[in-house]
């Protein structure tokens, strides 16, 4: 299925969490107010943690066949 080739692709997420959490001080702007960061921050963890609960899903898996 598609969910069982999927299961290596959780970096992604990883990576486009910490993207997010970065980015108000990679792009330059006047948009880098403080509400700004902070929800760039809380959705930038938890991508980052459903990305770390699918790779540990997928390695789950993988150990139990």
């Amino acid at each position: 299925s598609v969910l069982e080739r999927t299961h290596g692709l959780g970096w992604v997420a990883i990576a486009i969490g910490v993207w997010t959490i970065v980015a108000p001080w990679a792009i330059s702007g006047h948009f880098n107010t403080h509400r700004t960061i902070t929800n760039n921050a809380i959705v930038g963890g938890v991508a980052c943690l459903l990305g770390l609960a699918t790779m540990a899903m997928g390695l789950a898996k993988r150990h139990t066949r």
